[in-house]
């Protein structure tokens, strides 16, 4: 497996553990009535947004970068 495929891997996983985590904070903070737990499943929730762009980034510095081999051209 190359090194693109595996980041791609691991970045859905990573994105699928933070929904997952997000999901059981959010009915944790709801059930128990803790506004802290719902601010924290709320937050782990943005961060899988931040992966995704972060995730789409780096996609277009790699395509850019493969595109043109010097700064030059």
């Amino acid at each position: 497996m190359d090194d693109y495929k595996l980041g791609v891997k691991t970045s859905v996983i990573t994105i699928i553990v933070n929904v997952i985590l997000s999901i059981f904070k959010i009915i944790a903070g709801v059930v128990g009535k803790s506004s802290a737990m719902l601010a924290d499943g709320v937050h782990t929730l943005s961060d899988v947004l931040d992966y995704r762009c972060s995730d789409f980034w780096i996609k277009v510095i790699i395509e850019r970068s493969r595109q043109r081999t010097s700064l030059w051209s």
